[in-house]
């Protein structure tokens, strides 16, 4: 697979790109500068590897499949450029595993695709089998599609579910779960740093809340400390 990002215009997105240079979906896009050496420009730029170089994605750009027409060079072992490349497809949105077994390339294009592009909602572990995948999605979506923090049975890895709650908006945090809704102390600690302050619970007893950092951060905020955020 590989992979480039365009402009809203299906223009390049660098600031060296040549506006003239458009692209299409089912054409060819022909470098009018090509030139056969490892040097950036001169050539139509993509990434073939989850590593390569590709520019962050914003609002409205497009996340296109390409493959090369003509002869091909590598640049500096973190991007390829072609004579011509030929646009597949645009990718609108991540694929399932049944789309695409590889989840290298799934995560690959959560971490490409534009945000407004993701899905509804952070995926399930049946949804999304690749956790990696799963992060990238919950790093990327945007804030108000987060509607609640998942329970450990619907999202096994606190790492998520620590991030999940660090995104979600604050006012959609209800409650500061017990060590028995959520297992992991830092995934409590970060909702008890963010949750409104009309919604803490007077100060848990340590049969409550046997994490003292969390029981500490609980106290601190009833009493106007902001102190700084435990990660771990």
């Amino acid at each position: 697979m590989k992979l480039k990002l365009v402009s809203k215009d299906w223009t390049g997105v660098s600031g060296e790109a040549r506006q003239d240079v458009r692209y299409a979906v089912g054409q060819v896009t022909t470098a009018p500068d090509w030139n056969p050496y490892p040097v950036c420009g001169g050539g139509i730029h993509y990434a073939e590897h989850r590593d390569d170089w590709m520019p962050e994605p914003i609002s409205c750009m497009h996340l296109i499949e390409v493959e090369p027409v003509g002869p091909t060079e590598r640049i500096e072992d973190d991007k390829t450029k072609a004579q011509a490349v030929r646009v597949l497809r645009e990718i609108t949105a991540v694929p399932t595993p049944a789309e695409e077994r590889s989840s290298i390339k799934r995560e690959w294009i959560a971490s490409r695709i534009p945000a407004e592009l993701l899905p509804s909602a952070v995926p399930t572990l049946e949804q999304e089998p690749d956790l990696r995948t799963r992060w990238c999605i919950a790093d990327r979506i945007p804030r108000e599609r987060i509607t609640a923090i998942p329970t450990p049975e619907q999202e096994p890895s606190e790492e998520v579910r620590w991030h999940i709650a660090g995104r979600i908006l604050a006012d959609r945090i209800t409650a500061i779960p017990t060590p028995e809704q959520e297992p992991d102390s830092i995934v409590r600690y970060r909702i008890a740093d963010r949750i409104p302050l009309d919604r803490l619970p007077a100060i848990p007893t340590p049969e409550q809340e046997p994490n003292n950092r969390v029981r500490k951060r609980i106290q601190d905020r009833l009493f106007g400390f902001v102190g700084d955020p435990w990660i771990g």
